[in-house]
């Protein structure tokens, strides 16, 4: 199973998905050197290699600052950096993670390139292959990370919200990615340009330090993904997922239809109707025309395997605690 995204041209999403290339050799150990090792490594090694190659990155290349320079033990055990509340870009308030951490002086440096859009539900905003043009620093909101086959079938392979920008293999001088990315969840975000995005990374250390770090954490919870969908039951994995889209939404209502579960837990419809009856008679879940609302949160957890806790254990870091 891959690992990364694909991207749409710098016009409007559109709606669909597609598989998977790496990036071309030029100039591209000059722009990362650490950074393909990161993306290459994603379904090989331990969770820990991430954070050690994360780290590398960013010492070899950033001056880390004390608050952010101690990752060890597979999680990292610094304080979560200070966000600073109302930012506005493009008329908007900002609710990015990434964007309400970065110094003034950067955020001062990426604000007139952040076009602000809707993201309605099933957009495509990158598809497999394609090169990263733009990029988008998700505001509210969801979106999937998903791999299809040539037949037809897909499976995701991670999700990310408010705390992640979509295209993270651009600081890392990635020029295309291995998977699609398409709204879960409908909300809001911000995009760039990858071209703006580059000349800013240049005089923005302490982004593209938190991008390489982002980069690192989700080649984790890829790999992670990968397991769980190789290893787990429907009813494990149903569980995982709607635990994981609950952390990163600020209501209990999940928008999703079962055909849409299908494609994110790696099964068929019906296999998924089953699930969410069962969960339903057990009182953890209502099941409602377009969407699921979740009941009893701790009853779902018990539900769940081992690996959402694997996935949790990263939202500090994120900034979603």
């Amino acid at each position: 199973m891959n690992a990364e995204a694909a991207e749409t041209p710098q016009t409007p999403p559109h709606r669909d998905g597609a598989a998977a290339i790496l990036p071309s050799r030029a100039g591209f150990r000059d722009l990362a050197p650490l950074g393909v090792q990161c993306w290459a490594l994603a379904m090989r090694r331990p969770r820990v290699i991430f954070y050690q190659i994360a780290k590398s990155a960013v010492q070899e290349n950033h001056e880390l600052s004390p608050a952010s320079s101690d990752i060890s033990g597979g999680v990292s055990a610094n304080p979560q950096v200070e966000k600073v509340a109302g930012r506005t870009a493009a008329g908007q308030s900002v609710q990015n993670t990434i964007l309400l951490q970065i110094p003034d002086n950067e955020f001062e440096a990426i604000q007139p390139h952040l076009k602000f859009i809707p993201l309605e539900l099933a957009t495509c905003l990158h598809r497999e292959r394609e090169f990263i043009r733009t990029v988008y620093f998700m505001n509210r909101g969801i979106v999937s990370m998903l791999v299809e086959t040539d037949d037809g079938r897909s499976v995701e392979v991670g999700v990310c919200g408010r705390e992640d920008m979509i295209g993270l293999g651009l600081a890392a001088g990635l020029e295309r990615l291995t998977h699609s990315v398409i709204v879960q969840v409908p909300g809001d975000g911000f995009q760039v340009d990858a071209q703006a995005l580059r000349r800013v990374l240049n005089s923005s250390p302490e982004l593209r330090r938190i991008l390489v770090l982002r980069l690192g954490i989700r080649a984790a919870q890829l790999e992670q993904n990968a397991a769980c969908n190789r290893l787990h039951n429907v009813r494990q994995r149903l569980a995982r997922w709607l635990l994981v889209t609950h952390d990163l939404l600020d209501s209990d209502v999940i928008q999703t239809t079962h055909e849409f579960l299908s494609k994110m837990i790696g099964t068929d419809r019906p296999t998924v109707s089953v699930a969410v009856a069962e969960l339903e008679r057990e009182g953890i879940l209502e099941h409602r025309r377009g969407s699921i609302v979740i009941l009893d949160r701790e009853k779902l957890e018990r539900q769940s395997c081992a690996c959402y806790g694997a996935i949790k254990q990263f939202s500090r870091e994120l900034g979603i605690s």
